[in-house]
């Protein structure tokens, strides 16, 4: 290889970088809507692969009306931050360990899904006021 090759090649990538690291510093709004769907979707799929082998009740469907909800707040939020939420999605996969999902772990999933749904409420009004 070159030297000249070479130097460019790292001047190349060195502007590459920089570019990407300022984008991503100061433009965090435009990148996450690029790319919340597209995980959003990832997720969304592998989930109803998950939710195929589990035995079709009501439980079932309130997790499955539980989970699209849960999608289209994620997707409708500004800023999201998941950490928040892990006690919701501990539970929801819990819940989907075996292929019966009963009442109580519902009503629990019911109670988390109703505390981000508020928490999520708090941080828009925060971020429009």
């Amino acid at each position: 290889m070159k030297k000249g090759c070479f130097l460019t090649g790292l001047l190349t990538l060195t502007i590459v970088l920089g570019v990407a690291f300022y984008l991503v510093k100061n433009h965090k709004v435009t990148i996450n809507k690029l790319v919340k769907p597209w995980v959003i979707s990832k997720i969304k799929d592998k989930f109803d692969d998950k939710i195929a082998s589990i035995k079709n009740t009501p439980e079932r469907d309130t997790l499955v009306s539980i989970v699209n909800s849960y999608a289209k707040s994620i997707k409708d939020a500004k800023d999201y931050d998941i950490d928040k939420d892990s006690a919701l999605l501990d539970e929801i996969q819990f819940a989907m360990r075996d292929s019966v999902i009963d009442s109580a772990e519902i009503s629990k999933i019911k109670v988390l899904f109703n505390k981000h749904m508020t928490l999520l409420y708090a941080r828009q009004k925060k971020n429009s006021d």
